[in-house]
């Protein structure tokens, strides 16, 4: 109740007439994960940020303090058949990624595309350069 009152929120997945899959406008083609109760948050946002396999978007300290938020491109691939994977598909992709070269446990609302997601003030997140303005200066060299 307290995130919802008084963090604003952005729904990564899409842009929707209301916060359901049916009101789904257009998919973004980005997804956010989220873990819980991780001990050590800035090491986890600092081996999200430099993933080779995923690029990140942002990564940042959710508002728990004890979690972290991963929102990333997903990637243009499809299936040996050629159809499209779905949203709930590519999250048990990364969720299975993230378990196995990180340790970590995606929460499983994160497969739900019109999850919100709760953006707290983290003067740690990173944020790719490549979706900063030019005339912004961003100090990456931490995360490298």
């Amino acid at each position: 109740r307290y995130k919802a009152e008084n963090l604003d929120y952005i729904t990564p997945g899409g842009i929707f007439r209301t916060r359901k899959e049916s009101d789904l406008l257009k998919a973004s083609g980005y997804m956010v994960i989220d873990f819980d109760h991780i001990p050590d948050t800035s090491g986890l946002v600092k081996k999200l940020a430099n993933d080779e396999h995923f690029e990140t978007v942002l990564a940042f300290r959710s508002p728990s303090g004890d979690g972290v938020k991963w929102i990333v491109t997903l990637p243009n691939i499809v299936k040996p058949d050629d159809t499209s994977y779905t949203y709930g598909e590519f999250f048990r992709i990364i969720s299975n990624y993230s378990r196995k070269y990180y340790g970590v446990e995606a929460d499983p609302s994160g497969k739900d595309i019109c999850r919100a997601c709760f953006l707290p003030y983290d003067p740690e997140a990173f944020l790719n350069p490549l979706y900063i303005e030019d005339d912004l200066v961003y100090d990456i060299s931490r995360f490298l």
